[in-house]
């Protein structure tokens, strides 16, 4: 199960390595796939939904840490 540091950080990791590799197009449904067997793995068993959404600083500028 994650926390929602924990979910924010397996994210961030996960979201950076697809965005840098060739999976350009489909890496948010990967990304949602990944979170949901990992979240099996980790133990949860029953109402496992993901939803990734990527957003956009609306000045086009750095992303800001949610959780630091």
């Amino acid at each position: 199960m994650f926390s929602n540091e924990a979910m924010a950080a397996y994210v961030d990791e996960h979201g950076t390595m697809a965005r840098e590799g060739t999976r350009q197009p489909t890496y948010l449904v990967e990304l949602a796939d990944d979170i949901v067997k990992e979240s099996m793995r980790r133990g949860s068993r029953d109402n496992i939904t993901a939803l990734v959404v990527r957003l956009r600083a609306p000045d086009g500028g750095e992303r800001r840490t949610l959780f630091s």
